[in-house]
């Protein structure tokens, strides 16, 4: 009998053995997928801001070339509007001018 306890025995810290190396090598693999996946999630989130950053100089790429058009289209319609006054600023002074004398000369009479 006292081999059947011994055997027994035996087999219990065999199965210890078993479980205990079969923790510490769980433990391992956890630790291990804890970084591979700490990793991917740098790699993921230096990919989204790299993104981010490409996105984000493309707009304002867009907007100034956008504003340059604006720009642009501002310069010439105020070019054209200063023209026009500048054309009828003569005619304007003379018909202000003689509506001036037109009401000084009524209220003097």
């Amino acid at each position: 009998m006292s081999d059947a306890f011994e055997q027994i025995k035996q087999a219990e810290q065999e199965a210890e053995g078993i479980v205990s190396a079969a923790r510490n090598q769980a433990a391992a693999i956890k630790k291990e997928s804890a970084e591979a996946i700490s990793a991917i999630e740098s790699a993921y989130h230096a990919d989204v801001k790299a993104y981010q950053t490409t996105l984000l100089e493309s707009e304002n790429a867009v907007i100034a070339e956008k504003l340059g058009e604006l720009d642009a289209a501002w310069n010439k319609e105020k070019a054209e509007m200063d023209s026009l006054f500048a054309a009828g600023k003569e005619e304007l002074v003379s018909y202000l001018v003689g509506k001036v004398m037109q009401t000084h000369g009524n209220s003097g009479s």
